[in-house]
């Protein structure tokens, strides 16, 4: 799989296998992740096309009002 990362500037390869995790490792590892990343992750139709960023923006204030605390 090779995954554009516009924020490094460079085309990324990954090779190997996938296995699926474990319930409470998959809870852990989202614990870990800041609180931005985690709005933005629910914030995203997963492999759906954006109409455009202000509708991703706009998704993620009112995924971040829901979620306030």
């Amino acid at each position: 799989m090779s995954v554009w990362w516009d924020h490094i500037g460079q085309q990324v390869r990954v090779v190997g296998l996938a296995e699926q995790i474990s319930e409470q490792a998959a809870i852990q590892f989202w614990q870990t992740r800041s609180r931005s990343a985690q709005l933005t992750t629910l914030s995203c139709e997963q492999s759906q096309p954006l109409s455009s960023e202000s509708a991703l923006v706009e998704q993620f204030d009112k995924t971040q009002q829901t979620f306030e605390g």
